[in-house]
């Protein structure tokens, strides 16, 4: 790639407003750090489902999943900024990163966190979603058959957790999958330490979608 033409993505981050357990940082400021940090784009991945929902009912649970986001666009300058998902089904304690997802999937189907991972993943194929396991070699995660899903997080930089990162990307290579890279940013620490370069600026879905399809990106690995 020639380096004046790279445009650098976020493919794994989490908000205060929206990951409400785990996220400690202000949209604002996330949006701050990655704009100095000479992001191009934000794709704003907050949990949804599973062990995240609340007994106020699906339309409560999607104004929360949605109030990081909203915000980001809302403060962002010079960005652009996706919505994403890290889904947690109800099968095991996995983890996956969903990208084109948008407000009107959730809306039409609010439960899709039950269903098992083969029939989420044949869903979100059938609508035009990608589903990348996300930091599978983490304690608690599950290895799942490689077939199932569009790829793996090869590169999860959260500095708390031990990814394992060096296996993941030897288990992808060995089963032909696609890596992708996030820095999983829950903390200030963790800001703006993965994701990806591509050629193409990524300002939508359809142009994430695919640069994801065509490989036509490296990983920043920081």
């Amino acid at each position: 790639m020639n380096p004046s033409h790279i445009y650098k993505t976020e493919m794994h981050c989490h908000t205060m407003e929206s990951s409400l357990r785990c996220g400690k940082v202000p949209v604002k400021e996330i949006v701050k750090i990655y704009e100095a940090a000479g992001y191009d784009t934000l794709i704003i991945t907050d949990h949804f489902g599973g062990k995240h929902v609340s007994d106020k009912g699906s339309e409560y649970d999607l104004q929360v999943f949605l109030e990081g986001y909203r915000t980001a666009q809302a403060c962002s300058k010079n960005m652009t900024i996706l919505l994403g998902m890290e889904i947690n089904l109800l099968e095991n304690k996995n983890d996956y990163l969903v990208y084109g997802i948008t407000e009107d999937i959730i809306r039409k189907f609010p439960k899709m966190y039950e269903l098992t991972i083969n029939d989420f993943c044949d869903f979100a194929h059938e609508i035009g979603l990608s589903v990348y396991q996300a930091h599978p070699f983490r304690n608690g995660m599950t290895i799942i058959p490689p077939v199932i899903v569009d790829g793996i997080e090869g590169f999860n930089a959260h500095p708390r957790h031990d990814s394992r990162n060096s296996l993941a990307m030897a288990w992808a290579e060995l089963y032909n999958k696609k890596t992708i890279s996030g820095s999983d940013a829950h903390q200030l620490p963790d800001m703006a330490r993965g994701g990806i370069m591509s050629r193409l600026k990524i300002t939508n879905n359809h142009e994430l979608l695919t640069v994801l399809t065509n490989c036509d990106y490296s990983l920043i690995t920081l």
